[in-house]
Formats: structure tokens, sequence, C-alpha cells
């Protein structure tokens, strides 16, 4: 994302920003202008450059530069309406060498009605620090951009199966309560709105107006005043404090005082708020006299390949130094390097260390890598090892750790998450096509609980993970909460567990991965998803217990246990499935009359029975080796 600090210098920085997007650390540019055509009739569609109708297109222009890889769009109708919101499957892949970052704008035609944009929004679920400011939801308008970045020989996938970064989303709002604007409002009271930037959100049932409308206090009786200091210190803009409105009640947020043209708020009246309830019911209803409601709009995706200020180390010291210095992008390895201290990467500080085939070897005891809150590390190309010692190659509270061709090794752990220490940062942990070892848990995972809407996310992507004790393993304490695992083509073992999810809300999604481990998946919370994936449990059968830390040790390829009370949800599918265990169950649900679990099996192949937990419309064979085989009931004929 651009620093808006920056361009909080100038009327015009939200023109000169879009200029500046070719320009900045010597980039060179390329753009694909994305076309959306939403018929808010009851239906919305997303339609390549390739596929046609009579009244919904979507286009997307080519690169304006050589771009090595290739951007792919899906089509998918769906039934929607005000309140509902979806996200932008959209693929891109990165066949270069080089890391490509891409910025992702989206601007409202012109022609659409203003009832329309008002409520239609584009936003990712993501925490950053901007300005000093911890924001949990980035939107993306006309002046605000999302940075994906996408390394050299990776993809970028974000659709319903998985996504390997943070979804770009939309969303229909109902109850317009109010709305940060981009434009200008003149001391003689006149107003010219040139984009809805993002929606203000309260609780309307339990907020007061005064007799001519105007807010006076939300949910628990904060006042207006601070209801608007809080949503100003945590929007990410810089150097306003709550201010009296303009006579057409206007705040202004980031405005220029001569001009008028800046960044406003506004807060809706009684009859405003609910004159938008009642158009967004008619609209449910499709009481619309024969009149359709379009929406069109832009995303304005613009490339950056990065011509990066690069330095090369050849001691530990230069390593810590040049990974912190400002204005350097990428480190790369002169030789071999062992750490004699834990390095910090911190001061939103997003880096790129290149391992260059190289070995680094981190400190007996501590963690080699720290990366804080808002700050963003990579590493590439390389082994990382810790000499045999309880030491943890990287660790992160709210910050952003990706992996890419890495193996480590001789280590306690190798990634180790610590979300509720932080200030309601989530970190994000991306690990592709590398190979980690630890003697304890590889891959710890603790959230923030309730610190921050977002989650705790990681992405293991084409990797192998393997344990002396447990895989993948996250907390049931609920300060530690919340997470979102995505496992794709990868391999997960551990001596005791492939992988240990006790976590309550909390998602995890397997696909076409091996677990493995004497219990291969215990499961104690959260909603998981497994699709044509191999799960093996290994150990002796052993009864299981309600166990208030930890699980029983079934011996089970699937165990779920109910101890904690909290919703579990287990849906299973995909002819790919295997799920079986050497000496005891494939599947076993304790308690099994529990009202907290539910278990949903679609497809796959089970070395035990599983009928009871069959999905609707499903059913099984069995073979001649004793194995239960889920498919589709065949429809009756006459």
């Amino acid at each position: 994302m651009l620093n808006r600090q920056e361009r909080n210098d100038s009327p015009d920085y939200m023109k000169i920003a879009k200029e500046n997007i070719y320009k900045q650390a010597g980039m060179a540019g390329m753009a694909v202008v994305v076309t959306i055509v939403l018929i808010f009739a009851m239906t919305v569609a997303w339609y390549s450059n390739v596929v046609h109708t009579d009244d919904l297109v979507f286009q997307a222009s080519s690169w304006k530069f050589d771009f090595e890889g290739a951007i792919e769009i899906e089509t998918e109708k769906q039934e929607i309406a005000p309140g509902d919101s979806g996200i932008v499957n959209l693929q891109l892949t990165n066949d270069s060498d080089e890391a490509i970052t891409v910025l992702v704008n989206a601007t409202k035609d012109a022609n659409v009605s203003e009832l329309m944009r008002e409520r239609i929004y584009f936003y990712v679920d993501d925490s950053q620090i901007i300005n000093g400011e911890v924001v949990d939801r980035i939107y993306v308008n006309e002046t605000d951009e999302y940075a994906y970045t996408v390394l050299g020989k990776n993809t970028l996938v974000l659709n319903e199966t998985y996504h390997s970064d943070a979804y770009l989303k939309w969303e229909w709002v109902y109850d317009v309560l109010g709305y940060y604007v981009s434009g200008s409002v003149k001391d003689n009271g006149s107003v010219a709105i040139d984009d809805y930037m993002r929606p203000v959100v309260y609780d309307y049932d339990k907020a007061m107006f005064d007799a001519n409308g105007n807010l006076i206090t939300v949910e628990g009786g904060v006042s207006k005043a601070e209801f608007l200091q809080e949503l100003f210190e945590t929007d990410g803009y810089a150097g306003r404090t709550v201010t009296s409105p303009t006579a057409k009640g206007y705040y202004p947020v980031v405005v220029d005082e001569d001009s008028g043209y800046g960044i406003w708020l506004y807060l809706c009246t009684k009859s405003e708020i609910e004159y938008a309830t009642g158009w967004d019911n008619q609209i449910s209803k499709g009481d619309t006299d024969g009149e359709q409601y379009a929406f069109s709009g832009r995303l304005l995706l613009s490339g950056q390949q990065k011509r990066e200020a690069e330095v090369q180390v050849t001691t530990a010291s230069e390593l810590e130094t040049q990974l912190n210095t400002s204005g350097i992008d990428k480190v790369t390895l002169g030789g071999n390097l062992t750490l004699s201290d834990t390095i910090q990467v911190s001061d939103a500080k997003q880096v790129v260390l290149d391992l260059n085939g190289k070995t680094l070897t981190v400190p007996s005891g501590k963690n080699g890598f720290e990366v804080q809150e808002g700050s963003a590390l990579t590493v590439i190309n390389g082994d990382v090892v810790g000499s045999g010692s309880n030491a943890v190659a990287f660790q992160s509270a709210g910050g952003e750790v990706t992996l890419s061709k890495v193996t480590v090794s001789d280590v306690y752990r190798a990634v180790h998450v610590e979300d509720y220490k932080g200030a309601g940062m989530d970190s994000r942990i991306r690990i592709t096509d590398c190979n980690l070892a630890a003697s304890d848990v590889t891959v710890m995972l603790r959230g923030n609980g309730n610190a921050s809407a977002r989650k705790t996310y990681l992405l293991v992507e084409d990797s192998t993970i393997t344990s002396d004790s447990m895989g993948i393993v996250g907390n049931g304490n609920d300060t530690q909460k919340g997470t979102d695992i995505e496992i794709i083509g990868s391999k997960i073992s551990g001596k005791w567990a492939g992988i240990y999810h006790p976590q309550r809300a909390s998602s995890m999604k397997i696909i076409e991965s091996t677990i493995t481990g004497y219990t291969a998946l215990a499961i104690k919370g959260g909603t998981v998803t497994i699709k044509d994936t191999t799960l093996h449990g290994t150990g002796d059968k052993q009864e299981p217990e309600i166990q208030g830390s930890g699980f029983t040790d079934t011996g089970d390829a699937i165990f779920v246990e109910t101890g904690y009370n909290t919703d579990i949800i287990l849906n299973i599918s995909g002819n790919k499935t295997v799920v079986k265990s050497d000496k005891s169950y494939a599947l076993q649900v304790f308690e099994a009359d529990s009202k907290y679990v539910s278990v949903s099996i679609s497809g796959g192949t089970y070395s035990s029975d599983i009928t009871k937990y069959l999905a609707k419309g499903y059913t099984y064979t069995t073979n001649a080796d004793g194995t239960w085989v889920v498919g589709a009931e065949t429809a009756a004929t006459d």
C-alpha cells in the first residue's frame, strides 16, 4: 500500500499517487484494468473477456510490459441481496524469476446511481499498521490500494477452494449509516463527491438520535465524539482529531483547507438511514417496479516488477544491520553464516533474505528471527539449521513470514506464532515449496483471540513438514483462538500427530495432501474441511478420554474430541480421499452424541465403518479388503 502519510502532504495526492505507481523504487510498471458489470436484479456475475452474454461482460486488458505469466478470472453467477458479500475469483501466475507486487484499486463508474455507489464496496480482510494505527480491514477504492506480492515461479490464488493470500471481497452494505468519501466540500455548503470509499458501521438498533435525527450515541452509550475518535484512530489516516462538521454534516479527515478537497466522513441522519433501509428491503423483495439497478466498476491491477535495492553480506552483524536498513529491499548471503543472537525485523520493515543456496545457522536456545507487528520477512533459496539445539528458526507476533524453497532442520521449532502477545495484529505465514523439520512442534500457531476481527493465517503449499512430536499445532485457550490454516499439496507428519487442531472460532482446509501420525489428525474445535487427501493413523488403538489439555493418542486417522464443549464442524469430500488407520478407526468421534459436533462425509475410502456420518444423498459400498467407499446415491429410474 502506498504511504498515506506522504500522500497527505498535498490536496492532489490521490491523483499523484496514481501517476507514481510506475515510478516508485525504480519499478517497471504494468497494469490490467478489469471491468465488472454487476446487475443487482438478484443476480451478479463476473465474466472473462472470452465469455460473452447479452448483458454481462467482464473485460481484462493486457499487461503493459512483457509479463511472464498469466491472469485468470473465474466466471460464476451468484444470487445476492442487500447485506451479501462475495469474493473476486482471481489467479495470477508469475513465471518469471523475480517477485511482482500487484496493487489493486477499485473504481465505481460515473454512470452508477448514487444509491448503488453508497452501498457497494471492495475490501481485503487483513490487519496492517498504517500511519501508526492498527487497521483490520483494508478498503480498496480509487485512493487506497492493497498490495499482493507474488514471488518468482509462484501463483496468487484467490478462490472458493483456497486462497494463497487474503481474499479480495465485495459487499453490499445493508443499513447505510455513513461513509468516507473523497471529493470537495465548500464553505458555501456545496458538496461534490468523487468516490464512496468505505462505509461507517455501528449497531443502528442500539443508537440514539436527537429530534433532528442526528446521531447522539452508539452502542453502550458511547458519544458521537468518542465514536468518531475511535474511527479516526483505526482508519489509517493520520493527523486529525474530532472536529465539528460542516453545514452539510461532513467531518474533515484529510482535507486541503484552501480547496476543501480531500477525504471526508459523513454520518447519515435517522431519516436517511430509514430511507436507505426501506430501499434495500424493497430491492430484496424484488419490488422494483420493473426497474433493474445496475452497478459497474473497474478493478485496476497495477503491477510492479522490482528493481530491488540489494546488498550482499558476509557477516552476521552485516546481516542484522542491512535487514533493518531503510531503503534496502533484499539482502543476499555471500557465504554460510552463524548467528550468535536473535535478529529482529521491526518498524514495519519489509525485506527479502536470499540465502543464495547457503546455510544459515541460528543461535542455540534462541529465536533466529523475530518478526514484529506490521513487519514482513521473506526468506528464499537455502538452508536454516539449528545444530541440534532447541532454537526456534522464525517467530512472529503480528508479522508476516514467507518461506519459499527453504529447508529448516535441527531446530526445536521451525515457525512459532505468538499473536496473543501482540497488540491485535494477525500474523500471515506462507510456506511454499519448503521442507521443515523440528524436534518439537514444527509449526506452532497461536492466534490473538478476540483482539482483532481477523484471523492468524497459515498457508502450507507444496511443502513437507515433519516432526519428532507434532507437525502443526494450535492452542485451545480462548485468548489464542482465531486461526485460518490452508494446507495444499503438502505432506505433514508427526510422531504423535500430523496436526492437532483444538482452537475454536478457527478454520482449516486440507486439500490434496497427506497427513500421517500416531493419530494423524486430532480435532477439538473449529471448522475443518478435507478434500482429496490421505490421512493415515499408525499408532496402537487406545480408548479415548476427555482431556483437559491435549488429546488421547487413539491411533485413529481422524480423532474428534468434544471435551471443550465448543462447535466442531468436519466436512470430508473427494473421490481421492483415503482415511485409514493401521490398528484403530478411520474416524472416531468422542463423545459421539455431543451436540457440539457435526460430521459430513461425501466422498473417499475408509478403513472402518463411517456410515453414520454420511452426508444426505450419499451411500457406500464395501470392498473385499473391508474398506468403505463413499459415493452419491444413484437416482431411481422408472
